[in-house]
């Protein structure tokens, strides 16, 4: 069969589940995009023991290992993915490597039994699933990238041959493994998280006198350094002769500056020195690093990596003037870093490593593009990435001619960004098929000022430029530049960490967090954990004592309910479904508490008979607390000899306030008045009034401010960062303050930004995490009447043992009160009232906190 011009390609795919993940519907799109076609998807034993091959594939994908048949006959075989130097299960893909420390994650493609394509992974040590997203990203290509390769060497050729797939067995995770994964992972994560803050690099350029061709045999070398500056680094040399000296090109960062720029600096060949300061040639707005040098017809050009201003732009140099022209862009819309260009069979040749969205890792894919001329048409090679090897992809300076062969350096980033160079010798490079192989390794001196890295090697006439990096430690890493800390094992002088770009992303970093997550977030966890926080600072004065920081409790209560209520009433754009949504969650719960407490608790531990309890008038007005607006704490001859006598439901004070905040949302909403700044200067009024200590509604006052500042929360969330820095300093500030006089107005900005950043970080996998939250407000809500009447039962117990009887026996009932009651409440408004409101999220929002 044929599409045009082009044969069809039939091939099969075989799954180990009948619903496709996404790298493997990505994998079939882009088989599909160069022609091939899915005719038939496999996920079963039954239909592997078929007979395929009647089927007239053209080959079969393997994108499980837990499979096995027997076929033969597709003219290009069977392909299959093996995960890992020791083969593993996909499942646990990055697993084992990240549990031995292993710094590279390998993965090759197979026609059969027959290597066809491989590629080497860094292994981020702290994160598995980043490991797993990433790779999986980029091998989804493979399989249509193969087959172009294939058909363009020998097209659709039959074969005889018949291959047998059998199950194989790959090591499984023990338990204890896990958990000492779970450690090892953790204590990676504050070692990233310490480096990040307090960990930065210096780097620093010198010369070699010695031609470049002479690195390939030579171990050892003597390097002159250029004198280091206190509040620069400089990297990424290039240069040419001029009469007696070296012009360098390079780039420079300064500490003060958010961006990178190219500096010349020069060598005296004749005093074997440098004897020029740094100098700025070429500034954009934009970060610019890399300005690869090369020569053309007599005239000097540089390529400078601007890969934040998504294009690759060639400059002509002016001798008479000394600057520097931008002649014409080569490439636009990519992300292209370390731009290396050179001229080879007539042709021109760019090599490049693309930065790839959602990822810092742009270091292991190697494209090429090639033009007949330097100011044609250049065009991306079918192959790309060419390459995917973290360990040899990413340039390193000037390819170069020697003994017949091609050198192109690149950067060895397995272990660290710029850890080493190595040089590829380049086999094939045609518009169809690239390869090469690395044929030497050059290591940092460890005894040198610049032991841990070297990440450029450029030849200059008859000597070498190289650059080299130190790493080390400092407190005011923390400030420099607004930068995360050290660039811990990323480009520091790549255009994803400089500031104005850091800055950016910050910027949307909540908003962004919120719309990617979606409901996978920490939310229904975070609910849980507030309603045992309440639980916990309740036992101090049911137990017959008081903590310090009780208020911390209708803090975070009240900061999340602003912020997550008016979100939903954002969503809901209408009054009537707002207050609907509202009353469905607040009052089944409301009437279940009532209904046990009057008739199962209060019958139980009343010191009255039951005929006296149940016929008192105070029994049945306590059912008016049903409305939260006329609530009866009291119920006739209960808990009267408890600490904390006589008092049922001591947290329901809370929901009237509650009650009080929705309505204030729907009366600004009315009035027109939910505009940012008024909303700024409601806040403001309210911290005078509380600072005024009124008599009348100081509560309501104080309480209000802290609802106000989670509705502002809301409505900034695109300025709120969420990063792990703030967090920590926010961890820190509580801490140095927590016996001062101002904690408490402290923790209402710090606690709640904690809360933002344990609800939005990461999405954590915990088991039940939904039915948790769910159950938040049942906790809550029961949690009180529990604990006074373990109280009553045990008396002489402290307020940590109350807490810990207690919530069991919480959760038991909210439980009950979840499934057998407000679920069903939920269900029939879905069903008869959510669809009539166009204007709804088809979700029913939950009280945050509750």
């Amino acid at each position: 069969m044929s599409r045009g011009d082009r044969p069809v390609v039939r091939f099969a795919v075989v799954t180990a589940q009948p619903h496709l993940t996404e790298w493997e519907k990505q994998c079939i799109q882009q088989l599909e995009h160069v022609g091939a076609e899915a005719t038939m998807h496999i996920w079963t034993n039954d239909l592997l023991n078929r007979p395929i091959h009647a089927y007239r594939f053209d080959f079969i994908l393997l994108l499980t290992n837990e499979c096995e048949g027997n076929w033969g006959g597709t003219p290009l075989g069977v392909w299959s993915f093996v995960w890992g130097a020791n083969p593993s299960s996909i499942d646990t893909l990055g697993w084992w490597e990240v549990y031995r420390k292993e710094p590279i994650v390998h993965v090759s493609l197979w026609q059969d039994h027959q290597l066809v394509q491989e590629g080497q992974f860094r292994t981020i040590q702290h994160s598995i699933a980043q490991n797993r997203r990433r790779i999986l990203q980029t091998v989804a290509a493979w399989p249509a990238l193969y087959l172009q390769k294939r058909l363009a060497e020998h097209g659709l050729e039959h074969r005889k041959s018949l291959e047998v797939f059998e199950n194989r067995a790959f090591e499984t995770p023990t338990f204890f493994k896990k958990r000492l994964m779970d450690v090892k992972v953790g204590a990676r994560k504050v070692k990233v998280f310490f480096d990040r803050m307090f960990r930065d690099e210096y780097w620093n350029v010198g010369i070699i006198e010695r031609p470049i061709a002479h690195i390939i045999q030579e171990e050892d070398f003597d390097i002159t350094w250029f004198a280091r500056k206190k509040n620069s680094y400089y990297a990424d040399p290039f240069g040419w002769i001029d009469g007696e000296h070296v012009n360098i090109l390079v780039e420079e960062m300064k500490i003060a500056e958010p961006n990178g720029f190219i500096s010349t600096c020069a060598y005296s060949m004749k005093e074997k020195r440098f004897i020029q300061s740094p100098e700025r040639k070429l500034v954009r707005p934009h970060h610019l690093s890399y300005p690869y040098l090369f020569q053309y017809d007599g005239v000097h050009y540089c390529i400078p990596e601007s890969a934040e201003n998504k294009e690759v732009n060639l400059y002509r140099y002016e001798p008479q003037n000394r600057q520097w022209q931008q002649e014409r862009t080569l490439l636009r819309e990519i992300q292209a870093l370390d731009a290396t260009v050179i001229q080879c069979d007539d042709r021109w040749w760019l090599f490049c490593t693309v930065a790839r969205q959602g990822t810092e890792e742009h270091n292991d894919s190697l494209h090429l593009f090639y033009a007949d001329d330097l100011h044609g048409e250049w065009k991306a090679h079918p192959l790309n990435p060419v390459k995917v090897d973290v360990c040899s992809s990413r340039g390193a300076g000037t390819p170069f001619h020697s003994d017949g062969k091609w050198y192109r350096p690149a950067q060895d980033c397995s272990n660290t960004y710029g850890g080493r160079i190595v040089l590829n010798e380049i086999i094939e490079l045609t518009p169809s098929l690239y390869e090469e192989v690395v044929v030497r390794a050059i290591e940092p001196d460890k005894e040198s000022a610049y032991p841990d890295g070297y990440h450029t090697l450029s030849k200059v006439g008859e000597y070498t430029l190289i650059d080299g990096k130190r790493q080390f430690y400092h407190w005011a890493t923390l400030f420099i530049n607004g930068r995360n800390g050290g660039s811990s094992d990323c480009v520091i002088n790549d255009h994803l960490i400089k500031k104005g770009t850091e800055m950016m992303r910050l910027k949307h970093a909540l908003a962004e967090r919120m719309s990617s997550m979606g409901k996978e977030n920490n939310l229904d966890l975070v609910r849980f954990i507030i309603a045992a926080f309440v639980m916990y600072f309740h036992a101090f004065h049911i137990a017959g004592g008081e903590h310090s920081h009780e208020l911390l409790r209708v803090i975070l209560f009240f900061f999340i309910s602003g912020f997550f209520v008016y979100a939903s009433f954002e969503r809901w754009g209408s009054v009537k479904g707002f207050v609907r949504a509202r009353c469905v969650r607040l009052f089944p719960g409301m009437v279940v508490l009532m209904f046990v407490t009057l008739f199962f608790i209060g019958p139980i531990v009343t010191d009255k008979s039951i005929m006296s309890y149940m016929t008192d008038t105070k029994t049945w007005e306590y059912l008016l607390g049903v409305t939260i607006v006329f609530l009866q704490q009291e119920l006739p001859g209960v808990f009267t000899n408890n600490p904390y006598p006589n008092v049922v439901n001591g947290s329901l004070w809370t929901l009237q306030l509650e009650l009080v905040y929705y309505a204030s949302i729907v009366i600004l909403s009315l009035l027109q008045l939910t505009k940012p700044r008024v909303l700024i200067m409601l806040l403001v009024f309210t911290y005078i009034l509380h600072y005024l200590s009124l008599p009348i509604g100081e509560t309501y006052i104080s309480l209000y401010r802290v609802f106000l500042l989670g509705m502002l929360c809301f409505v900034y969330k695109e300025n709120i960062p969420i990063r792990h820095t703030f967090a920590f300093g926010s961890v820190l500030v509580l801490l140095v303050f927590w016996n001062h006089p101002w904690f408490h107005e402290l923790f209402i900005f710090f606690g709640s930004y904690l809360t933002l950043y344990a609800i939005y970080v990461r999405k954590l996998i915990v088991p039940w995490s939904r039915l948790l939250g769910n159950c938040s407000y049942g906790v809550f809500l029961f949690g009180y009447p529990v604990q006074q009447s373990v109280q009553h039962f045990l008396p002489e117990i402290s307020a940590g043992q109350n807490f810990i009887i207690s919530l069991p026996f919480a959760c038991l009932f909210a439980l009950l009160s979840w499934l057998f009651v407000e679920r069903k409440v939920f269900q029939y408004y879905k069903r008869n009232h959510l669809r009539t409101d166009k204007t709804a999220n088809s979700r029913i929002e939950q009280p945050m906190l509750k």
